[in-house]
């Protein structure tokens, strides 16, 4: 074999190949948009609820009132000086639902109410009575903010998807909860 036929030869496979694989590279970028497309749709519809938003407020709603049974002393909401009451909670409107990442609301709402507190005698037994008050109601409860900062700071999610927060510290307590992000409607 003559030693230009068997570089010609080999040039000519290594040409096809090329020709073979020469689309991969795009092939590859659209399988990796697609998967970018599908994690962000996915995404998005975990951040919605298919709750009603009129249940995941009355839920919002009992869940707080159920934490305020158990507490001293006289709440009010954070943004005024408005005693807590559910009727005024039931008047309030939804608030967008921004997102963490990209801090737009892409047209999702939610409930949220914040209200302060009393202060307490003790940090670690107010936290540790809303703590065991939340478990026993089968909530998942978990430390935002240790004791030992001296601003302690629980966080619970419900099992309807319901987040709330107490904290407590030598200023006052408060508490806040929100629900998970709907749709917003064009009523």
């Amino acid at each position: 074999m003559n030693p230009n036929e068997s570089g010609h030869s080999v040039g000519i496979r290594l040409a096809r190949g090329r020709t073979r694989w020469r689309f991969l590279p795009h092939v590859l970028l659209v399988i990796v948009v697609i998967m970018i497309i599908t994690g962000v749709a996915l995404s998005a519809s975990q951040r919605t609820s298919p709750v009603s938003p009129q249940l995941q407020r009355v839920q919002l709603l009992r869940d707080i009132s159920a934490t305020l049974d158990m507490t001293d002393g006289s709440w009010k909401f954070s943004g005024d000086a408005t005693p807590w009451a559910v009727e005024v909670a039931e008047r309030q409107s939804a608030e967008l639902c921004v997102d963490g990442v990209s801090f737009t609301s892409e047209g999702s709402e939610r409930y949220e109410v914040a209200l302060l507190g009393p202060t307490v005698g003790s940090l670690e037994s107010a936290i540790d009575a809303v703590r065991d008050a939340w478990r026993e109601r089968g909530y998942e409860v978990r430390d935002a903010i240790p004791l030992s900062s001296g601003y302690p700071e629980i966080v619970a999610q419900t099992p309807e998807g319901i987040t709330l927060a107490y904290s407590a510290n030598s200023s006052g307590t408060s508490l806040s909860g929100r629900t998970q992000c709907f749709i917003a409607s064009d009523e």
